[in-house]
């Protein structure tokens, strides 16, 4: 019994730039690198075992098969095809897709905008701003009738209109 899930993804960056990034991310999650002809295809292997409270173990095996192409020099398109296949679970043969494929390629493509920056963006640059802070004295006169709070050079109290 086999499953199979095909995805494509359009990644900012060169093919080569791609090519190393997909290298290095897939191994951080299990994957095993299995082959690589550079630039353009790249396979891996994830072996998992999980064993429940009755000693039983789940096999679960599944490739995942990246073929690259160049669109433009800062754009690349990816294939990730990920085929699950056979496993052995209590002492049966069974199948199970693969889990949180989704976020994972979600995962890459930020990782991928992150370093090439995004299409036909140039890579940011850092900017210093800086910040002047001036400060104003302000004076203010009481008024003797209301005793609203006017400006220095007020001749008339804004709020009765009494001379100050």
């Amino acid at each position: 019994m086999s499953s199979e899930l095909k995805q494509q993804l359009l990644l900012p960056g060169p093919i080569k730039g791609v090519f190393e990034l997909c290298k290095s991310y897939f191994p951080r999650l299990g994957y095993t690198l299995v082959r690589s002809s550079a630039p353009s295809e790249i396979v891996f292997r994830k072996w998992t075992t999980y064993w429940t409270l009755k000693r039983d173990h789940i096999i679960w095996a599944h490739t995942l098969t990246i073929n690259l192409d160049s669109l433009t020099e800062t754009k690349t398109n990816g294939w990730f095809h990920f085929k699950n296949e056979s496993i052995w679970a209590r002492g049966e043969w069974s199948d199970r897709s693969v889990d949180d494929v989704e976020s994972m390629l979600s995962h890459l493509s930020n990782l991928a905008t992150n370093k090439f920056g995004g299409p036909g963006d140039q890579p940011a640059q850092a900017v210093e701003k800086e910040k002047v802070v001036e400060r104003q004295v302000v004076v203010r006169v009481k008024c003797r009738y209301c005793g609203a709070l006017n400006d220095q050079t007020a001749q008339k109290c804004s709020a009765c209109g009494a001379s100050i």
